[in-house]
Parts: C-alpha cells; sequence; structure tokens
C-alpha cells in the first residue's frame, strides 16, 4: 500500500513555533536546576560522597538540557527552512522530491 506524501508549509510553520518555545523554556529549566539542585559543600565528611554524586548527576542534567536546548533550537530552524522550501517550490518539483524521499523509506 503506497501513501501518498504532501507537505503543509502552514503546519511545517506552526510546529516549527512549538519546538523554538520548547528550546526557549528550556533556558529557564537550566536555570532553575542551577539555583535549586546547586549542591551545597557543608555537609560534613559523612555526607562528603554523597553530596559529590549529588553534584555530578545535576551537571550532567545541566549539560543534557543545555544538548537539548541546541537540538530543538536547530529543529526549529530546520523546519521553518522545509516550510520555506515547500512554499518556494512549484508543484511539480515538489511532487517529484516527495516521490524521491518516499522512495528512499522504503529502503
Amino acid at each position: 500500500m503506497v501513501y501518498e506524501f504532501k507537505v503543509e508549509p502552514d503546519d511545517l510553520d506552526e510546529a516549527a513555533r512549538h519546538i523554538w518555545r520548547l528550546a526557549q523554556e528550556n533556558a529557564r529549566v537550566i536555570s532553575y536546576a542551577q539555583e535549586w539542585l546547586q549542591v551545597e559543600e557543608s555537609g560534613g565528611l559523612i555526607l562528603t560522597p554523597v553530596l559529590d554524586e549529588l553534584q555530578k548527576v545535576c551537571d550532567k542534567l545541566k549539560a543534557s538540557y543545555e544538548r537539548l536546548g541546541t537540538i530543538t533550537d536547530s529543529s526549529s530552524t530546520e523546519l521553518t527552512n522545509a516550510g520555506i522550501m515547500y512554499k518556494n517550490t512549484d508543484h511539480a518539483t515538489a511532487a517529484a522530491l516527495d516521490r524521491a524521499y518516499s522512495a528512499g523509506a522504503d529502503k
């Protein structure tokens, strides 16, 4: 069964806006994590190993959210570019591109 691949440029634009908002909110998550998950160094000898591990987890969490922000921002940009391409490409060329992408998905 073959499905027709069809792109609505306005839908791409809307998705790009949602992903861009996600990227912007991600910066707030990083600030929140830095403010509330920062480990205090006054745990004494007994808690030092636990606090050290917790700090490592917090550092990895921050790095992961920074990476997520970069990925979502780049994704938003690419969706916007794809929408522009589909708006500016004539229908015959777009249909040929769609067939090429569909054929590649079957492999």
